[in-house]
């Protein structure tokens, strides 16, 4: 068994407040420290020690990205035919409006401006609709 040193005493002692204090972050996160030092697993503690914060930083900003994520597409039925379907009704709003604006521009532009249209403003479209359903 390792001798008991300082750093085994502070993280000790966490462990305990953390059980004490029904704390699981800390409780788990002592204990998890407390196995790599008892283990051969402490070759790796000068890396947690020195790259820990990044990581636990990483994990955070990944946790409140997925909250941040405006729609989601898991459950969602999305088919080919929606797509097309909905890039006809875009292309026949662009028409009726290029039809009554006063432009007197020449047909071939009617849907050059068609590359604004991508897959992204379509899935939000088509999930938009159906969360109203």
């Amino acid at each position: 068994m390792p001798n008991l040193d300082l750093n085994l005493i502070v993280l000790l002692i966490l462990l305990a407040c953390g059980i004490f204090s029904h704390n699981s972050a800390v409780t788990i996160a002592a204990a998890v420290l407390i196995i790599l030092r008892m283990t051969p697993l402490s070759e790796y503690f000068p890396l947690i020690q020195q790259h820990g914060l990044n990581i636990g930083i990483i994990i955070l900003t990944i946790a409140v990205l997925t909250k941040s994520i405006p729609f989601s597409i898991e459950n969602q039925n999305i088919n080919l035919e929606q797509l097309i379907k909905l890039r006809k009704l875009k292309q026949e709003q662009i028409a009726v409006e290029h039809i009554t604006s006063a432009d007197s521009t020449a047909t071939n532009d009617l849907f050059a401006d068609d590359e604004h249209i991508d897959l992204f403003e379509e899935l939000a479209a088509i999930l938009g609709e159906s969360d109203k359903t």
